[in-house]
């Protein structure tokens, strides 16, 4: 009973891209043969005229600078109107008191978005201490459930 609840409400027939900046991290993804599409380039040189639009993104974009945030803000542009979009960010992102921060939170609560902090140390194990949270949106801003 347990699994056919599972079955039904998860998919298995996902198509999944995936953007790498770095030329070995792209190799080892193309390797896999797991993936409809690897882009090895930088995300916010991609638009989504090369590559389409998406009902789901998942992503874990660079930290330093709150490149982040633009990368999260530049994924909407990647995102079907009824899609969802979940990304790790720093947990700075949640208290800075930047123009960039300020205005990016206003945007996340304009669309219904919630933060949510991740475990200190979440990110150890690969050598990341940077506190974490993770957001979670839809763009057509309808309320979220972590």
């Amino acid at each position: 009973m347990k699994r056919e609840r599972w079955r039904a409400e998860y998919r298995f027939d996902n198509i999944v891209d995936c953007v790498e900046l770095q030329p070995a991290l792209a190799a080892a993804l193309e390797a896999q043969r797991l993936y409809r599409k690897v882009y090895a380039t930088d995300f916010l040189a991609l638009r989504p005229s090369v590559t389409g639009k998406y009902d789901r993104i998942i992503m874990n974009p660079p930290f330093d600078m709150e490149r982040d945030i633009d990368h999260v803000v530049h994924a909407l542009d990647f995102l079907e109107d009824g899609g969802c979009l979940a990304a790790i960010m720093s947990a700075g992102t949640e208290f800075r008191e930047t123009r960039k921060a300020i205005a990016f939170r206003a945007l996340i609560q304009k669309l219904n978005g919630q933060f949510r902090d991740l475990p200190h140390g979440s990110f150890a194990e690969v050598g990341t201490y940077v506190n974490t949270v993770t957001v979670k949106l839809w763009k057509d801003g309808r309320r979220n459930y972590f």
